[in-house]
């Protein structure tokens, strides 16, 4: 009977010893189980964060980049419209933003490049002037008075850009640019206005003119006081001050007389 309850106690003891290693070799397996786990969370957390930090660098470096090219367009706009195209070097547009000669080259490659662009966003930039936001509730002659002050200003903004569209224009060997810029811009604004006059003359609101003639008008009437205005205050000694309310009183006189012109 001894010999029959120690066996049954140390098969007990035995079957108690199999349990607990088997406990504590499922603990340490799940606890390693788990560091590993806590580590492949960690290297995604840091490689989430690194990326998001490569990220970050480059929509820096993308602004930078970007900022640079408009500071460069920028400058580059600045000496041309003084200067034109062929008194201006890329020497002198790099000085003017104070970087190296290179650098200009990597963003435009030419000077030719970089004219073209400023060209283009000026000729633009005033076609756009005419364009008006379709709003049903304007008329004909609101629009229009719209667009012509529109353009004024815009001159008035930039007093030199008349002089130095008709200089390149003139003078320019890269006349192919300049025509082919005004060949993509004219067309579309001509077409629009034109369909609103058709409408408005066969109303007998306004006599027969056509878009391009109307478009002269505006654009020679809004331009010539800038244009003249250096003999203007040379002649009449006239201050800034002065030259500025002769300008804003010459806009509403412009609106006067295309208005006036357009009476059947």
């Amino acid at each position: 009977c001894l010999t029959l309850q120690f066996k049954l106690e140390y098969l007990h003891t035995f079957w108690n010893s199999i349990f607990f290693y088997h406990l504590f070799g499922c603990l340490e397996f799940y606890c390693n189980f788990a560091v590993l786990l806590i580590d492949l969370l960690n290297n995604s957390i840091n490689t989430t964060v690194e990326m998001d930090d490569m990220k970050e660098k480059e929509k820096e470096k993308d602004s930078q980049k970007e900022g640079m090219e408009l500071t460069i367009l920028n400058a580059a706009e600045q000496l041309f419209l003084e200067k034109g195209f062929n008194g201006v070097s890329t020497t002198q547009i790099a000085q003017k933003v104070g970087c190296n000669q290179a650098l200009i080259h990597y963003y435009y490659r030419t000077k030719a490049n970089l004219f073209k662009m400023v060209f283009e966003n000026k000729l633009r930039y005033l076609v756009s002037l005419f364009y008006v936001i379709e709003d049903e509730s304007l008329s004909f002659e609101e629009k229009l008075v719209i667009r012509i002050k529109s353009h004024f200003d815009a001159l008035a903004q930039y007093p030199l850009l008349p002089m130095f569209v008709l200089n390149e224009i003139r003078n320019n060997s890269l006349s192919d640019i300049i025509r082919q810029t005004f060949k993509q811009e004219a067309p579309n604004l001509i077409s629009k206005l034109d369909k609103e006059l058709r409408t408005e003359i066969s109303a007998g609101r306004i006599r027969e003119i056509s878009a391009f003639d109307l478009l002269i008008n505006i654009i020679s009437l809004n331009i010539f006081v800038f244009l003249a205005r250096p003999i203007m205050e040379y002649v009449l000694g006239l201050d800034e001050e002065m030259m500025n309310k002769m300008i804003e009183n010459r806009k509403q006189e412009v609106v006067e007389t295309i208005l006036k012109s357009l009476i059947p």
